[in-house]
């Protein structure tokens, strides 16, 4: 009981704290002048094939926003503003307060259904959760991501392994987050998840041809070719934000990446589905080319996992400081110790396949 009492105190206190960063940044959350303007843009742009034309999304801002910039640029893969395309309908306000209202659901879901921890510890951390609150007020979709991690994780675990693949195949509005599952599941050996991964992917690729028309990949590779959509590589929590501090030795990034992968690997082979699925998720956050301060929303259930089955107590210490919001300060200083960060994941990723301990696994999904 007194645990409980404490969590909700804590719980209260971190809530108050994020809403009053928020209401700090008032003149941009408010009026939604945040990434969701290219969500809408999508939205609005979905069908016409023009998704990726840079005329169209400056006109289609201009008029529906009254603002735009090359930051707002539609970055997502066409499906999405597919299943957006509804919200195209409204205008921007309304369209921008369903959005947040389903963002705000969509992590009370994450909450509810995310175990490890227990209930209480979850909604603490989650409420603690930096990055979880920066895509809220930047109007980003990392809500939905966690929620349909918590769904593949509840469904594998009711064995149902099939929709598990599912749902993670939803993860792909975040894909360049998700490189590493294909080392997670042949690790555990997880064919029925993958075969749901699979069918989901081949529908979302159906979807994106039928959204952008037959010539979306290659205009969507010229967008993500732009360097115009990577400013401040410092500030990323990945290897290469981290290798941005030392040009001199930019050529560590690629063998820190193979230290990563094969990182995952040890653990995905060793260890059980919510530990292999942790180690996924850091250290697809550090081979990830483009990422910034609400994509380490993924280490939230990451490290939850790490916190409540190691023994320990470097991993304890990582989860501990990944969890809190002091790390994140760190990151948006634009200075040296924003390299902590990803110093830290890749640590955290480290010492798990050092300290994993074997976990026989024949099939993942027996």
């Amino acid at each position: 009981m007194r645990d409980s009492f404490a969590i909700g105190i804590l719980s209260a206190i971190a809530l108050s704290f994020m809403l009053w960063l928020a209401w700090t940044q008032r003149e941009r959350v408010l009026p939604g002048h945040n990434d969701f303007i290219q969500l809408y843009t999508g939205a609005r742009l979905a069908f016409t094939g023009e998704l990726y034309d840079r005329a169209r999304v400056t006109e289609v801002q201009q008029e529906a926003v009254g603002v735009t910039g090359e930051a707002w640029r539609y970055t997502r893969l066409p499906y999405y503003a597919g299943l957006l395309w509804p919200l195209g309908l409204l205008p921007y306000r309304a369209a921008y307060g369903v959005w947040q209202v389903l963002s705000i659901g969509a992590l009370a879901g994450f909450a509810a259904l995310w175990r490890p921890p227990r209930l209480g510890l979850t909604v603490l951390f989650t409420l603690l959760s930096l990055p979880v609150f920066a895509g809220l007020m930047n109007g980003q979709d990392l809500s939905f991501v966690l929620l349909w991690l918590a769904l593949a994780a509840r469904w594998h675990k009711s064995g149902r392994p099939f929709w598990a693949g599912v749902a993670l195949a939803l993860c792909a509005s975040k894909f360049h987050l998700f490189v590493l599952l294909p080392v997670w599941i042949v690790g555990q050996r997880a064919w029925r998840l993958a075969a749901g991964l699979a069918c989901g992917g081949a529908a979302l690729v159906v979807l994106s041809f039928a959204v952008g028309g037959v010539d979306w990949p290659v205009d969507y590779w010229r967008v993500l070719a732009d360097p115009a959509i990577h400013p401040d590589p410092g500030t990323m929590p990945n290897l290469h934000g981290l290798m941005s501090f030392w040009p001199a030795v930019r050529w560590l990034e690629w063998p820190a990446a193979a230290l990563t992968v094969g990182a995952v690997w040890r653990v995905a082979r060793r260890g059980d589905f919510d530990t292999a699925l942790a180690a996924t998720l850091a250290g697809g956050l550090l081979v990830s080319y483009h990422s910034y301060l609400p994509d380490c929303g993924v280490l939230l259930p990451a490290a939850l996992v790490v916190l409540s089955t190691t023994a320990s107590a470097w991993l304890r210490v990582l989860a501990m400081f990944l969890l809190t919001p002091v790390a994140y300060f760190l990151l948006v200083q634009k200075s040296a110790v924003a390299a902590l960060i990803p110093a830290a994941v890749l640590a955290l990723v480290v010492v798990m396949a050092l300290e994993v301990k074997s976990y026989t696994a024949t099939s993942g999904e027996a």
